[in-house]
């Protein structure tokens, strides 16, 4: 006989956000999301089936939420140059200063545990990197400039999903100026040129 109530997966996934927020990841069970719900753990089950698809969808969750956010932003920044990279810093200076340190620790947990997680955040990743490197070919001819300000980017993330920052929000926004202004660089190669050898 199926459920004789339907509950919303939103809700679900709301409700291991509270609990994640609340209680840290290591608070993150099955038994603990139902009782915020106040629903039993064969609700949750039901839909999610076991902690690693509760996480997995999460993890999805959170990280299409994201995404949306940044295409808005895209679409509102579209002729511009470099329009993924930018967009990706207003969606982070929009929510910087918030606490997601637990959050991010269930997903690094997840993806520890969970080849679906890994593959959902790499996924997000390869395409943003592909993204903004096509973008600063077209825009600069050089996509290294670029790259370097996504992957400063996501080490300070790192960092402060880690509860390390060591910038105040003017600081921050300064930070934040210098990797927009990265991709119109001109960066010198390091590296001697495939003709230049030693004799």
């Amino acid at each position: 006989m199926g459920r004789k109530q339907t509950i919303d997966r939103a809700e679900i996934l709301r409700a291991v956000e509270t609990v994640v927020a609340r209680d840290g990841a290591a608070g993150l069970t099955i038994g603990a999301v139902a009782a915020e719900m106040g629903i039993s753990k064969a609700g949750v089950l039901y839909d999610f089936g076991s902690k690693e698809g509760l996480i997995l969808a999460y993890t999805e969750s959170r990280i299409d939420g994201w995404r949306e956010e940044v295409r808005d932003r895209e679409i509102a920044r579209a002729g511009e140059a470099n329009p993924r990279l930018n967009s990706i810093l207003d969606k982070y200076q929009a929510c910087a200063g918030a606490d997601d340190s637990q959050i991010a620790l269930a997903i690094s947990a997840a993806m520890v545990a969970s080849h679906g997680c890994r593959n959902i955040v790499r996924s997000a990743h390869e395409d943003d990197i592909q993204t903004i490197i096509s973008e600063a070919v077209q825009d600069a001819g050089d996509p290294a400039p670029a790259l370097i300000a996504y992957l400063a980017l996501w080490g300070l993330k790192s960092l402060e999903f880690q509860g390390v920052s060591g910038c105040d929000p003017a600081l921050r926004d300064r930070v934040v100026t210098l990797l927009r202004s990265l991709p119109s660089l001109s960066i010198p190669s390091l590296l001697p040129s495939a003709n230049t050898g030693t004799e």
